[in-house]
């Protein structure tokens, strides 16, 4: 689903808690969508939706909106956790940097990000896309070396915005289970 434009009366229907990241209705439409409900339906690629005026729209642009009065074109979620939507865990950021904040890809063999097996030279490369450009860092026979070389290239190029497994793995899986409990056992 694309980013569409937030219609600015959604504040006359939804109220959201920065604290939480949840959103409630503020008044009953019908009664699925009755005063006090929380909304969002989690979608197959893991975020939150709602609807409005027969219109789909993703619960953390929603909240930012409800919050800033603006729409960023990218709103990245600082632990990856794509159904943590309090403010704390939003920000406004570029494509690029939106793009850097990715675990690794489901097709990856090395079980790191960037990090690749070049079987003809027997050797481990690493490389690193900054700005759309692709920054061939290391070739190595020895893996923890090339992964090494990529990490530090993370922090250098990427900043704040590096993915940052083994740092945020404990609390991507503690904070969704407890975001998903809380939305699930909310009592209206």
């Amino acid at each position: 689903m694309k980013a569409r434009e937030i219609p600015k009366e959604v504040s006359k229907y939804f109220i959201y808690n920065p604290q939480t990241g949840i959103i409630k209705r503020k008044i009953t439409v019908n009664n699925r969508a009755k005063k006090g409900s929380i909304v969002g339906s989690l979608r197959s690629h893991g975020y939150l939706t709602t609807s409005y005026d027969y219109k789909q729209y993703y619960i953390h642009r929603l909240a930012w909106f409800l919050h800033h009065g603006n729409q960023p074109e990218y709103i990245d979620h600082i632990n990856g956790i794509k159904t943590d939507n309090r403010l704390a865990n939003l920000r406004n950021c570029s494509n690029s940097q939106n793009n850097m904040n990715v675990g690794k890809m489901s097709n990856n063999t090395s079980g790191h990000t960037g990090v690749y097996w070049i079987k003809d030279r027997k050797s481990w490369k690493a490389v690193i896309t900054v700005n759309y450009k692709t920054i061939y860092l290391i070739m190595s026979k020895d893996k923890d070396t090339v992964i090494n070389a990529r990490k530090q290239a993370e922090i250098k190029y990427f900043g704040e915005y590096r993915y940052k497994k083994g740092e945020n793995n404990v609390k991507r899986k503690l904070s969704k289970r407890i975001n998903m409990h809380e939305i699930s056992n909310q009592k209206t």
